[in-house]
């Protein structure tokens, strides 16, 4: 409950929440950059989820004004996206705190718009495939003619010495340990 209460400020922009997490991007980002450099990747772009914060609130009011985004008996905001059988896709919860879909829903007009992509592609494991079905679903209830180009790219799941990955439960693999490994393994197996 905690997490949920901190996480609201920071939307609300609390000046102590916003230069936490300046501080714990910046010092992200330079390890990410670190290993993207080791593997000899880089990008023209480092927009993270905070960049589509902007966006939010014209989206929500825009997906509520049309109908296509419905106000629950608790005060969250939903889109429909399948039967009754099928969980709709949550935009905002009862406190008004969004969501990852929210900011996905954002970063995938913002991405069309700006780069008029032909294919976008998600490179994600399988713990996140019901998102991206939902995603897609309301990116096409949206009308969008390009939400056919975007496409889940299920890796399967990380695991590490037989624990899987979870950030939420703290088991994570790091990308340097699955290099390592995967080098290691390879010179193994050259050896042989």
């Amino acid at each position: 409950a905690l997490a949920r209460v901190e996480f609201k400020k920071l939307e609300d922009c609390d000046p102590d929440n916003l230069a936490l997490w300046k501080q714990f991007r910046d010092v992200s980002l330079d390890e990410f950059q670190r290993v993207y450099k080791r593997l000899g990747v880089c990008f023209d772009s480092y927009n993270g989820e905070a960049f589509y914060n902007d966006h939010l609130g014209p989206l929500i009011d825009r997906l509520h004004k049309s109908g296509i985004a419905k106000e629950g008996d608790d005060g969250a905001l939903v889109i429909s996206v399948g039967d009754e059988s099928e969980p709709p896709l949550l935009l905002r919860k009862s406190d008004g705190a969004t969501l990852y879909a929210t900011r996905d829903l954002a970063a995938a007009e913002y991405r069309w718009n700006t780069y008029h992509f032909d294919k976008c592609l998600y490179i994600v494991g399988s713990a996140q495939a019901l998102h991206f079905k939902q995603l897609f679903a309301a990116l096409a209830k949206m009308e969008y003619p390009w939400a056919s180009r975007m496409s889940h790219v299920d890796f399967g799941w990380v695991k590490f010495a037989d624990s899987m990955m979870s950030t939420r439960r703290g088991n994570i693999v790091f990308l340097d340990d699955v290099s390592e490994e995967a080098g290691s393994l390879t010179r193994k197996i050259i050896g042989e």
